[in-house]
Protein backbone atom coordinates (compact mmCIF):
# COMPACT_ATOMS: atom_id res chain seq x y z
CA UNK A 1 0.00 0.00 0.00
CA UNK A 2 2.91 2.32 0.63
CA UNK A 3 3.99 2.39 -3.01
CA UNK A 4 0.45 3.19 -4.16
CA UNK A 5 0.24 6.21 -1.83
CA UNK A 6 3.61 7.46 -3.09
CA UNK A 7 2.43 7.11 -6.69
CA UNK A 8 -0.75 9.04 -5.87
CA UNK A 9 1.27 11.83 -4.23
CA UNK A 10 3.49 12.03 -7.32
CA UNK A 11 0.45 12.21 -9.56
CA UNK A 12 -1.08 15.00 -7.47
CA UNK A 13 2.17 16.96 -7.64
CA UNK A 14 2.42 16.61 -11.41
CA UNK A 15 -1.25 17.58 -11.85
CA UNK A 16 -0.62 20.82 -9.98
CA UNK A 17 2.33 21.60 -12.22
CA UNK A 18 0.26 20.92 -15.33
CA UNK A 19 -2.55 23.08 -13.97
CA UNK A 20 -0.14 25.98 -13.48
CA UNK A 21 1.05 25.57 -17.06
CA UNK A 22 -2.55 25.46 -18.25
CA UNK A 23 -3.39 28.55 -16.20
CA UNK A 24 -0.39 30.40 -17.58
CA UNK A 25 -1.30 29.40 -21.13
CA UNK A 26 -4.94 30.34 -20.57
CA UNK A 27 -4.09 33.78 -19.20
CA UNK A 28 -1.63 34.38 -22.02
CA UNK A 29 -4.21 33.46 -24.65
CA UNK A 30 -6.83 35.62 -22.91
CA UNK A 31 -4.55 38.67 -22.91
CA UNK A 32 -3.51 38.05 -26.51
CA UNK A 33 -7.15 37.71 -27.55
CA UNK A 34 -8.09 40.97 -25.85
CA UNK A 35 -5.13 42.72 -27.43
CA UNK A 36 -5.98 41.49 -30.91
CA UNK A 37 -9.62 42.51 -30.42
CA UNK A 38 -8.59 46.01 -29.31
CA UNK A 39 -6.19 46.31 -32.24
CA UNK A 40 -8.93 45.21 -34.65
CA UNK A 41 -11.33 47.83 -33.26
CA UNK A 42 -8.71 50.57 -33.59
CA UNK A 43 -8.02 49.47 -37.17
CA UNK A 44 -11.75 49.52 -37.93
CA UNK A 45 -12.07 53.04 -36.50
CA UNK A 46 -9.15 54.15 -38.69
CA UNK A 47 -10.72 52.61 -41.81
CA UNK A 48 -14.08 54.28 -41.10
CA UNK A 49 -12.35 57.63 -40.55
CA UNK A 50 -10.49 57.32 -43.88
CA UNK A 51 -13.70 56.29 -45.69
CA UNK A 52 -15.47 59.37 -44.28
CA UNK A 53 -12.67 61.59 -45.57
CA UNK A 54 -12.70 59.97 -49.02
CA UNK A 55 -16.48 59.79 -49.39
CA UNK A 56 -18.07 62.55 -47.29
CA UNK A 57 -21.74 62.33 -46.43
CA UNK A 58 -23.85 64.68 -48.52
CA UNK A 59 -27.19 65.78 -47.16
CA UNK A 60 -30.03 65.83 -49.65
CA UNK A 61 -31.51 69.22 -50.21
CA UNK A 62 -35.18 69.54 -49.46
CA UNK A 63 -37.31 70.59 -52.38
CA UNK A 64 -39.35 73.72 -51.81
CA UNK A 65 -42.56 73.89 -53.81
Amino acid sequence: MDSTEDEQKQLVGSEQEVNLKDLSFGLTMTLMGMGVTLLTLVLLIFVIYIMNKLFPFKKKEEKKD
